[in-house]
């Protein structure tokens, strides 16, 4: 019997702490990179998870997205 490996595709998972300006608050970004979009997970020091659509986890994520296109 022959294999060959005919594709290939790697995805990138990264993790941010975002503290905000004045140290008070922290926060996990999480984003898993996928076939078609990557996935976010924005959660406070609590571990309460922020809702997508919220000016928080929009604010959050720009900075993120940001970040990973330096």
């Amino acid at each position: 019997m022959k294999y060959e490996i005919t594709d290939k595709a790697s995805y990138t998972t990264v993790h941010f702490t975002v503290e905000s300006e004045d140290g008070s608050r922290e926060y996990r970004v999480s984003m898993a990179e996928n076939d078609f979009y990557d996935d976010y997970r924005v959660m406070d020091e609590q571990g309460n998870e922020i809702e997508p659509g919220t000016d928080l986890y929009e604010e959050l994520v720009t900075l993120c997205d940001a970040e990973l296109k330096k």
